[in-house]
């Protein structure tokens, strides 16, 4: 899975979706929420169902 913020999951820095787009909202820039809501669409796409990815994740943890 792609990370959006093109940072590393092996222990390097991560930005999830949701605060960005809070930190968008609390900003108000409308044309920063439109470019926002286009590039979360787009990941959404490409990604599929992150609650599906989630429940993944959590099934390996369980695992071990």
């Amino acid at each position: 899975m792609a990370n959006p913020s093109g940072g590393s999951y092996g222990g390097g820095p991560v930005v999830f979706y949701g605060v960005v787009i809070h930190d968008a909202i609390k900003r108000g820039n409308k044309d920063e929420l439109q470019k926002l809501l286009a590039d979360a669409k787009k990941h959404h796409q490409e990604e599929g169902d992150l609650g599906k990815a989630i429940k993944e994740l959590e099934d390996a943890v369980n695992k071990k």
